[in-house]
């Protein structure tokens, strides 16, 4: 309906201009949907704004400007009400006209964009040391929507899944391929069908034996002191998980343009994310550590809250690849504005990297960081959704279910529709034997 829009607001206009001269050309009509059906499906205030500036009522002005309103061949006669409100109700004919110019239409009326972007829809992003989850249903679903909405108007999309796949959560799983899958480190796969069962081994080991433990810890140092055996382990429990979650995206229909640019891509950038912010003078050295004080963000004494960026032990975090992430964004990918469809959970998270981001002056007016908030996936009990073991619904599971369960309705629906086929033309037989 941008068009009717379009249409609407110029006759406006132009009746303005006709009622009051050329000074009003230009004047937001200050159109909006009628805020009840009875009222039509349009309704203009212009009359409210124009009351001062003309010295005289805003009825008086609506009335004169429907004098001069020709909408005729759009809409039913416009009516005032109220203090001057000017309703509009479109006409049935003007409809039926539209709706049969979409249907033959491929693109249903939507004109691509004018000033086509470069953009960046950041979803599903899972975490390659653990199964996805039924909280990954909605980045899936609602990033992949995104995407292909900003595609069909025309914009550069790029569908990136910032994955975890770096981290202390890697090492027990390192160790496990070492100890129980020595091929695999030659091959660079492990030829697993099922991820569920590599992980469950895993933490068994890691809960039943000390030593184990020692050694997942050890394989973490050793992932980030860039051992050659030690990342070959990590690059084999991350085929192992992106073959596993490319799987579920296929089973989801999901777009197969979706790329995984994980933490480790930006290992090699963060020093120079804390060189930069050094340089401009946003670091500060709290406690060891090194700090970015956000505006706006305290504490429970009150003081001014810090996003850490480098830890007092020299390690990185979340906040720090998040920022790499940014910058990389806008200085490699030319991008023109990103989107992020994350949990609710991650608002404060994303407030204090994009000022960060902002006051570092890779975020500008000329490119947007959007920071999508989705809602939770809640069970029966208004909680978020639980197995009966107390654990996230495996996604997979999930998945499953909807597709038995579909299948079940579908062959239902089958068979009593046959025994319908199958009574009417029993009924027709007998009337005929009769007859």
């Amino acid at each position: 309906m941008n068009a009717t829009i379009a249409q609407l607001k110029k006759r406006f206009e132009q009746a303005l201009v006709a009622a009051f001269g050329t000074d009003l050309a230009g004047t937001d009509p200050i159109l909006v949907p009628a805020s009840n059906p009875k009222f039509g499906d349009y309704q203009a205030n212009v009359a409210m704004s124009l009351a001062k500036r003309l010295g005289r009522a805003p009825r008086a002005i609506a009335e004169q400007i429907i004098q001069h309103l020709e909408v005729s061949d759009i809409c039913e006669p416009p009516t005032v009400a109220g203090a001057g409100f000017i309703n509009l109700a479109l006409k049935t004919q003007y409809l039926e006209t539209q709706l049969k110019a979409l249907q033959s239409d491929a693109r249903l009326g939507i004109a691509p964009t004018q000033n086509p972007q470069r953009v960046i829809v950041d979803y599903p992003s899972p975490n390659i040391a653990k199964e996805m989850h039924v909280g990954h249903l909605r980045p899936s679903v609602i990033g992949d929507a995104i995407a292909r909405v900003l595609e069909f108007l025309g914009h550069d999309v790029l569908r990136l899944s910032h994955i975890g796949d770096w981290g202390t959560p890697f090492g027990m799983l390192i160790a496990y391929v070492k100890e129980t899958y020595p091929e695999a480190l030659a091959s660079g796969e492990l030829a697993l069908g099922d991820l569920a069962t590599f992980y469950r081994a895993a933490k068994k080991r890691f809960d039943d034996d000390t030593t184990f433990q020692e050694a997942a810890r050890l394989a973490v140092v050793q992932l980030q002191a860039g051992d050659a055996e030690t990342l070959r382990a990590w690059k084999v429990v991350c085929n192992l998980s992106n073959r596993t979650n490319r799987q579920i995206f296929d089973l989801m229909g999901l777009s197969p343009h979706i790329q995984e640019r994980g933490e480790s891509f930006y290992n090699p950038h963060l020093a120079g994310v804390l060189e930069e912010l050094k340089r401009l003078g946003l670091l500060v050295e709290d406690a060891g550590a090194q700090c970015v004080f956000l505006e706006g963000f305290t504490n429970k004494e009150g003081k001014p809250l810090p996003l850490i960026v480098q830890k007092s032990d020299g390690g990185y975090n979340y906040a720090t690849t998040d920022l790499a992430a940014i910058r990389y964004r806008v200085a490699e990918d030319k991008v023109q504005r990103v989107i992020y469809p994350v949990g609710a959970e991650q608002t404060n998270h994303f407030a204090q990297i994009f000022q960060v981001g902002r006051r570092a002056g890779w975020i500008t007016d000329e490119v947007e960081f959007f920071y999508a908030p989705l809602g939770a996936i809640l069970g029966e009990d208004g909680k978020k959704l639980k197995s009966r073991s107390g654990d996230a619904v495996r996604l997979v599971d999930l998945l499953d279910e909807a597709i038995a369960r579909a299948r079940t309705d579908l062959e239902t629906r089958l068979v009593e529709e046959k025994t319908r086929r199958d009574r009417r033309v029993y009924c027709q037989c007998r009337k005929s034997r009769r007859h």
